[in-house]
């Protein structure tokens, strides 16, 4: 497996430490992204529903 990586992916072999630090940034930076979006949706629709005619 390390040797596909090596073949197609060259930059991503010789930058393994940075590219696993920034996919964790990435995926922190998503995680609570959606949970502030899904919190505010959750509470719009509360309000949208509850004061809807």
């Amino acid at each position: 497996m390390y040797q596909l990586f090596e073949k197609y992916f060259p930059n991503v072999v010789q930058l393994k430490q940075e590219f696993l630090q920034s996919t964790w940034e990435t995926l922190y930076m998503v995680f609570w992204t959606a949970l502030i979006a899904g919190v505010l949706g959750v509470l719009l629709g509360v309000v949208l529903v509850s004061t809807g005619p």
